[in-house]
C-alpha cells in the first residue's frame, strides 16, 4: 500500500499517525523481546543444570 498525499499539509497529517503506530510497535516489541529473553535464559539454566546432574 502506497500513500502519497499531494500537498505538504496532507502528508504531515498522514505521517503523524504512521509515526505514532511505529513508536507503539517499538514499545510493544520491548515486552515481547523481554519475555523471550527470560524464556531463553530459563531454558539455558535448565540445560546447564541437566548437564551437571549427568556427571
Amino acid at each position: 500500500m502506497l500513500l502519497t498525499p499531494p500537498d505538504v499539509f496532507s502528508q504531515t497529517l498522514l505521517a503523524i499517525p504512521m509515526y505514532c503506530l511505529f513508536e507503539i510497535g517499538v514499545f510493544c516489541s520491548r515486552f515481547y523481546v523481554g519475555k523471550r529473553r527470560t524464556r531463553d535464559e530459563d531454558n539455558e539454566a535448565e540445560t546447564e543444570k541437566a548437564e551437571h546432574t549427568e556427571d
